[in-house]
């Protein structure tokens, strides 16, 4: 079977043990949106799910071992959150290419700012777009909305700069929400609770006929309005908004974990005048059936499936956390790859044998971002590829570490 196919059936295997809540489908279409059911399938026998599991994960970690072998692999745990892609034919045009569901760690600082600029066309006429932010608390009951109507939440917990409702050229326009984490989680945004962030298209206009528009999130490292409006060194994530939608759910931020998932979903709405407040239990919806999906194992990770790789490949594995420290894995006599790859990452990881590896010599590398030194030519994934070199590294796309796992043709 190809590599997505494999490595779709065996996440969904994996869950099927226990029973489910919600199940999500994105179906093919011009917009990204998501239709999420009640799962009412009965749970598979324990037993069968591990074989399952098993054999799935070993023919992974066989196709894994055909490439060539190296002494040293480093792998980044922050990695962990991002979704191996299988196909990218909804995600939108963005500054990080983010497979949807993928959850990356928030920048350092307490302060994120949401911005959305647009510029109106001969064909949208005169058009209002409305950035809004919905408060959710752990159990997604709706906690308040910041946006035109309500420009402030818990006093300035998360501030709205104001509704702009034209656009026009050259200049267009753009609005800002300031989201002080420390301050909404003292304010009742409790300590899993997520952020909503909405773009509405307050007129009915399609974003597809608007001449740009786009939106995204920046860390600030100065609350208030002190330093730039915008500066686009802190720009975490930037997307277009294309496309026949009105709304789009790009992101879910979770607060107390300092966390931020795609999502990259379009909301269906009809008439106008829309605001976040009509729309919080969809909202809700929204957020908690992808949320749920993406964390239960049902997708495979792009960090699971690089600790495969390094394990099938590489005696020696250097896990990097996100604190800054490292741990070594190296493989034991006589240890398959299956074991191996089990320990990689665990508190089983160290065994204190021998000093610890030198970066500079490893010759494959799956990274958050291009920061290591490594050997010349060692092949490097790099989700933030700045400060590496095509002509100092080979650098696979995501996508081919998956289509690396296809079967041998013969």
């Amino acid at each position: 079977m190809s590599p997505a196919v494999l490595l779709s059936a065996l996440a969904e295997a994996r869950t099927r043990a226990t029973p489910g809540h919600d199940r999500v489908f994105f179906p093919k279409g011009g917009n990204a949106k998501a239709h999420i059911v009640q799962d009412e399938r009965a749970p598979l026998p324990a037993d069968a799910v591990d074989r399952t599991v098993s054999v799935l994960t070993g023919e992974v970690l066989r196709r894994a071992a055909a490439r060539p072998a190296v002494e040293l692999a480093v792998v980044d745990a922050d990695l962990n959150g991002v979704m191996a892609p299988f196909a990218e034919r909804t995600a939108s045009r963005a500054l990080v290419t983010l497979p949807r569901g993928s959850e990356l760690p928030l920048p350092e600082g307490r302060t994120l700012r949401l911005f959305l600029h647009w510029m109106e066309s001969a064909a949208s006429g005169r058009t209002d777009l409305d950035l809004s932010a919905a408060m959710y608390t752990a159990d997604w009951q709706h906690a308040g909305p910041c946006d035109y109507t309500s420009p402030r939440y818990a006093e300035t917990a998360a501030v709205h700069s104001g509704d702009l409702t034209s656009a026009p050229a050259p200049r267009g326009a753009a609005e800002f929400v300031d989201l002080d984490l420390e301050q909404l989680g003292a304010a009742g945004v409790r300590y899993v609770v997520y952020v909503v962030a909405v773009v509405f298209a307050f007129n009915d206009v399609p974003f597809e006929d608007l001449a740009e528009a786009f939106t995204g999130l920046m860390a600030r490292d100065r609350p208030g309005t002190a330093g730039p409006v915008f500066d686009p060194r802190q720009v975490e994530q930037r997307f277009d908004l294309t496309g026949g939608a009105r709304v789009a759910v790009p992101v879910v931020i979770d607060v107390t974990g300092r966390t931020m998932r795609w999502l990259d979903v379009a909301q269906g709405i009809t008439g106008t005048h829309h605001a976040v407040h009509r729309h919080v239990d969809a909202l809700a919806t929204l957020g908690r059936g992808p949320t749920g999906l993406f964390t239960s194992g049902a997708r495979v990770g792009l960090g699971e499936l690089a600790t495969w790789q390094a394990a099938a490949r590489a005696s020696t594995v250097v896990v990097r956390h996100h604190d800054g420290s490292r741990s070594t894995c190296r493989r034991r006599d006589g240890e398959d790859t299956e074991a191996f790859a089990g320990r990689i990452g665990t508190p089983a990881t160290d065994d204190g044998s021998g000093p610890a590896p030198d970066l500079g010599r490893a010759r494959l590398a799956y990274l958050l971002r291009g920061d290591v030194p490594l050997a010349a030519q060692a092949e490097v994934y790099a989700l933030h590829p700045a400060g590496l070199e095509a002509g100092t590294a080979v650098l696979p796309a995501a996508s081919d570490l998956v289509t690396s796992l296809a079967p041998a043709s013969g």
